[in-house]
């Protein structure tokens, strides 16, 4: 249905085109019948006693053919004035598409990165939930010693940072590995002078508030599949570094905490958000033993020596907290 309009223009843009040759032809066709009429006249003498039905076959056909193509003309116009009107409900419509598409932009992409927000992910968790997606894991991480590429370099080498650090990421990702970047904590509001709370953008939220360095994963899967795709991004630390070389002239040191949390059964987005919040959280306490945290309850159960057993060996690991 969303195609109608579209169709209908298509279908009118070419009987117009048709209707054209028609009445072009008709025309041509009335012209040759009376140059034959005129030849007859002109090179017979006799032409009342010889000639009298070709002519009057000529001028009936002539009369006929002109009524046509002033018909197909008529036609003609009428096609081209619905056209016009169509052509512009289908360019306002067209404009409308473009308005929402932004808007949108707007809404689900984070301003800095350019990648899915926070806003994007719990319509991706709901998608997932309406489809009945079983099997789901959600990260949380936190990039290690983010700020001290604020304090020494500024802001926007601290945005391009980011944003370089999110293309890599989604471009070295699975097909079912979706990067977020979560909105920074607060509810992206200020005090002003007269001491009312007013709205601010994204932009000043991610300068005054914590959690600006923080994303989101969402992978099909369970927590396996999780400390795996974990595992992987830290073993590209090295490309991270070069990253940072060429991004601030020195060596980022690059590392992350992390929580995990198998998603739920119909779970909702305030529901697991909390959970993984509160996962990382347990990794960032600095009496934890690893720079990740997971409910053990979550995790499956994994036989010795299966590959599940080897990726979760092998990510407490690599993850265990320097002492």
């Amino acid at each position: 249905m969303a195609d109608y309009p579209e169709r209908t223009y298509q279908f009118l843009s070419r009987a117009y085109q048709v209707v054209k040759v028609l009445a072009v032809t008709s025309v041509s066709i009335a012209g040759v019948l009376v140059s034959i009429v005129a030849l007859d006249i002109k090179i017979s003498s006799s032409w009342w006693q010889v000639k009298v039905p070709l002519f009057a076959f000529a001028a009936v056909a002539t009369a006929l053919v002109l009524l046509y193509g002033v018909t197909v003309v008529v036609l003609g116009l009428l096609l081209k004035d619905a056209l016009s009107t169509l052509s512009f409900f289908r360019n306002l419509s067209k404009n409308l598409k473009a308005s929402v598409s932004r808007l949108e932009g707007i809404a689900y992409n984070d301003p800095i990165t350019g990648i899915g927000n926070s806003h994007a992910l719990q319509r991706e968790i709901l998608k997932g939930n309406e489809a009945g997606y079983l099997g789901r894991c959600l990260i949380l991480l936190d990039l290690q010693n983010f700020g001290e590429i604020n304090k020494k370099y500024n802001h926007w080498k601290g945005d391009e940072y980011l944003r370089n650090f999110a293309h890599k990421v989604t471009t070295g990702t699975r097909r079912d590995e979706f990067l977020f970047k979560k909105r920074p904590i607060s509810a992206a509001t200020e005090e002003t002078d007269e001491g009312t709370r007013v709205e601010v953008d994204d932009v000043k939220a991610f300068r005054r508030n914590s959690g600006g360095d923080e994303f989101f994963v969402l992978l099909q899967g369970t927590i396996v599949d999780g400390l795996g795709y974990l595992t992987r991004l830290q073993k590209r630390q090295g490309e991270f570094e070069e990253m940072s070389m060429q991004l601030l002239g020195a060596k980022h040191i690059f590392g992350f905490h992390a929580g995990l949390v198998a998603v739920g059964k119909d779970e909702s987005y305030e529901s697991v958000n909390k959970r993984v919040s509160e996962c990382l959280g347990l990794a960032l306490d600095k009496d934890s033993p690893l720079l990740l945290y997971w409910n053990p309850k979550e995790l499956p159960e994994l036989a010795a020596g299966s590959i599940g057993r080897r990726i979760v060996d092998d990510a407490t690991l690599l993850f265990r907290k320097a002492d």
